[in-house]
């Protein structure tokens, strides 16, 4: 997607019927399921339904997306020569690169300092996704977050206590080692099979899929067999009390739109800026 200006994306909502909507409800289509949920969800960590895809690709990893208001944001780790080291590719890692340089020390930073300032911001969820099947990747990760231990959410024994900052480990992380500990900092990234399984929300508070793998390239037509089954995926979860969100979905204005009415709590975007700048727009 090719960058737009914001100047550009300000002509071009209104031409693409992005309308303010309120909150509240959703005012269109009634087959939606009837609210804003991915919105209402986001507003009430003082953020936006926004997951910030590959964000240690940005000029500013971390910074970048908490200004523009993400709801989450994704790290991709391999373990290097004992250094958890965050990069898209195993080739592309360098040994500055380290997940405690691009998120683990900011975040104690912007913790501090009341999230730079932003007294609304009350959450972030930081999603972990393991490269490699490692235990010992795994092992390294638990001793990476010990700065960031007193902020961050904590199952124990049955319960969770939500903190500042809740790790989401994705990708090829040991669910089952997870699964065994009575006392965590991390919780896993579900699947959309865990929505018939229903395993619990203390462990899998988020499922996430593949947008390609079930609706393609492109968005459901309107009352369409796939947007109705879309709605019953973002039915089940929330009514299990997960998030639920896609990644590989299109990565534009009329995409992050339409998955906003459907109830989507955690958008994937390559583009936080401008989706700050598409969502401020609605949510006047």
């Amino acid at each position: 997607m090719r960058k737009i200006s914001v100047s550009m994306m300000m002509i071009l909502l209104p031409i693409l019927g992005c309308a303010p909507v309120r909150t509240a409800g959703y005012a269109g289509n009634a087959d939606h399921t009837g609210s804003h949920v991915g919105v209402d969800r986001a507003l009430h960590w003082g953020t936006l339904p926004m997951h910030a895809h590959n964000d240690y690709e940005h000029d500013s990893p971390l910074f970048e997306a908490v200004e523009a208001g993400a709801s989450s944001v994704e790290a991709d780790i391999y373990l290097v020569n004992g250094q958890v080291l965050v990069a898209h590719e195993l080739d592309e890692t360098t040994p500055e690169r380290t997940l405690a340089s691009l998120y683990i020390d900011p975040l104690v930073e912007l913790i501090s300092t009341g999230w730079g300032g932003d007294s609304s911001r009350k959450h972030l969820y930081l999603f972990i996704d393991f490269k490699q099947q490692s235990l010992p990747l795994f092992e390294a990760v638990l001793e990476e977050l010990e700065p960031l231990k007193q902020e961050l959410s904590v199952y124990r024994n049955g319960s969770v206590r939500t903190g500042s900052v809740t790790v989401v480990l994705t990708g090829n992380a040991p669910r089952d080692v997870v699964t065994k500990m009575p006392l965590r900092w991390v919780f896993i990234d579900g699947k959309l099979s865990d929505l018939q399984s229903n395993p619990d929300a203390g462990l899998v508070p988020v499922v996430s899929s593949d947008w390609r793998r079930t609706f393609g390239q492109t968005l459901p037509e309107p009352g369409s067999g796939e947007e109705r089954h879309l709605q019953q995926l973002v039915l089940a979860a929330h009514n299990q009390g997960r998030l639920i969100r896609f990644w590989g979905a299109p990565d534009h204005i009329e995409a992050w739109k339409y998955q906003s009415s459907i109830g989507i709590d955690l958008i994937n975007t390559d583009h936080p800026s401008e989706f700050n700048t598409v969502f401020r727009y609605l949510l006047r």
